[in-house]
């Protein structure tokens, strides 16, 4: 029974102390916090930020592990993992990170109520130790989730300066045209066309003339223009008495456009 001893002792290491006490997170709390700071001190891309950290942080806790386990005189390593995983494979979830050959581990509780749930998961490794004749180790590769790793973002600090100006990613849909700003040549021809051949002080008193009220004289010589246009015989102004009436005979839509057509 001394393999199944020297099993249960690592895996009282793994999950804690027997006092029920979790691990002392101080140290793993100030190697993170320096490896946030070096993220934010390192000048140059995300990548390189993120290389800087990572080092910083793997040489703090790989430190801390070299002298924890110099001090136990024995290592945990991948397959102290797999043999308790393959007594118990919920103790841990083993992660694959995509394009990385390394592991990472966690639990399925909160780290709130890790520390609380030391003793109740010790029981229940040593009961299903304790069943087993013979403990058969899983391949890490084969339990491993398969996650994309987690990208990591610029660290921004808040700022209430009103004349600073912050860059923030461009939201699709909220773009101009480029069209809109592009030199588009104007053509003569087409712009002469589109003005009936008035220069732009003739344009303008055109306008000027069709916004203003006529007044009685000029409808009277316009009304006299189309009598003269259409003739007696389609048209004709009378005055009586001071009245003016129009008087119209059968019309014929298209030939009167013509005729209105011809000039004088």
């Amino acid at each position: 029974m001394s393999g199944f001893n020297d099993l249960l002792k690592k895996g009282e290491e793994a999950i804690g102390s027997k006092d029920g006490k979790g691990p002392d997170l101080k140290n793993l709390q100030k190697d993170a916090q320096q490896a946030y700071d070096t993220f934010n001190k390192t000048e140059g891309s995300t990548t390189d930020k993120a290389k800087a950290a990572y080092s910083e942080y793997s040489s703090k806790s790989g430190k801390a592990s070299e002298e924890e386990t110099s001090e136990k005189k024995e290592r945990f390593t991948n397959a102290t993992l797999e043999l308790i995983l393959g007594v118990d494979d919920s103790l841990f979830k083993i992660i694959s990170f995509k394009g990385s050959y390394d592991y990472g581990i966690t639990v399925n509780v909160s780290l709130a109520s890790y520390g609380s749930l030391l003793s109740q998961r010790r029981i229940d490794f040593e009961r299903k130790l304790a069943q087993l004749e013979e403990v058969d180790p899983v391949n890490l590769k084969d339990v491993a989730v398969v996650q994309s790793p987690v990208k990591l973002s610029g660290y921004r600090s808040p700022s209430t300066s009103p004349t600073k100006i912050t860059k923030f990613k461009q939201i699709d849909g909220l773009k101009n045209d480029r069209s809109k700003f592009s030199f588009k040549e104007k053509i003569g021809a087409v712009e002469s066309s589109k003005a009936n051949g008035l220069s732009l002080l003739e344009r303008i008193k055109q306008k000027e003339r069709m916004n203003s009220k006529l007044d009685p004289s000029e409808i009277q010589d316009i009304i006299q223009g189309i009598e003269k246009k259409l003739g007696a015989e389609r048209l004709q102004l009378i005055e009586r008495s001071h009245n003016k009436v129009i008087k119209v005979f059968g019309l014929d839509r298209d030939d009167d456009l013509r005729l209105l057509g011809k000039r004088m």
